[in-house]
């Protein structure tokens, strides 16, 4: 915990972080997920359809409208996880998906051979085969 950054409280945001997500797990909370695979709203009805950039936007504008925003000021917001892909940089959005485990252990030989004739980008990620 940092004592400059935040005030102590908590306030847990489904899929705002990853401390989100950790909290959503170890306590079982109920989730809302209404972003899609391609990044769009699928609620509520006001935005639905829209890029999640367009929907904060949209949400701005009927804040604005209804005389709901008390003051508006640029910030520094450091939580906001980007992609590590240097060419986009975008904002990563947090999906729940259901996954599937292999145990790979076994094929460790053979996934260390195949990755040794892959071409890596970037090329940090070379070796990373354990």
């Amino acid at each position: 915990m940092t004592p400059h950054f935040g005030t102590g409280a908590v306030m847990v945001c489904s899929y705002g972080d990853e401390t989100d997500i950790k909290w959503i797990k170890r306590y079982s909370l109920p989730t809302s997920q209404i972003i899609d695979e391609k990044g769009r709203l699928t609620a509520p009805e006001q935005i639905k359809g829209k890029s999640v950039s367009e929907a904060r936007r949209e949400i701005v504008n009927l804040l604005r409208t209804t005389g709901s925003i008390l003051e508006e000021k640029k910030i520094r917001h450091n939580v906001l996880i980007h992609s590590e892909r240097s060419d986009c940089r975008a904002p990563i959005e947090f999906l729940e998906k259901e996954q599937v485990m292999i145990k790979t252990k076994a094929l460790l030989d053979k996934v260390s051979e195949a990755a040794s004739h892959i071409v890596f980008h970037p090329p940090l990620y070379e070796g990373e085969v354990k």
